[in-house]
């Protein structure tokens, strides 16, 4: 019975095999781009370091906008499939540790 199944399987010839262009191996399609909110909370996250010495801005509130919109990111990468969530992860944590580093220094 299985050889009756191997001897309909019809195979095509080299010609009608698809094979990728050879300049665009590492190529990723137009639908994966990346997220732009993960990328503002990446350089927001590493702005926050340098921030602290801004006078009325200062850095928490550059550390609150790399959390919030990291959050923001990760939700909408979820929902779209876009690229960037090691961005926006990396942003929330960087931006976390950054603010708590900010806060234990202030009051020490």
């Amino acid at each position: 019975m299985p050889l009756a199944i191997l001897r309909t399987r019809k195979l095509g010839s080299m010609s009608e095999m698809q094979h990728p262009a050879p300049g665009l191996q590492g190529y990723t399609p137009a639908g994966t781009q990346t997220n732009s909110l993960a990328i503002i909370s990446l350089a927001t996250a590493v702005l926050s370091f340098f921030a602290h010495v801004i006078p009325l801005v200062g850095g928490l509130t550059v550390v609150l906008i790399a959390i919030i919109t990291g959050f923001m990111a990760r939700s909408q990468i979820r929902r779209t499939g876009e690229q960037g969530m090691w961005m926006a992860t990396s942003a929330s944590l960087s931006g976390s540790s950054t603010s708590r580093w900010a806060s234990s220094s202030s009051w020490s």
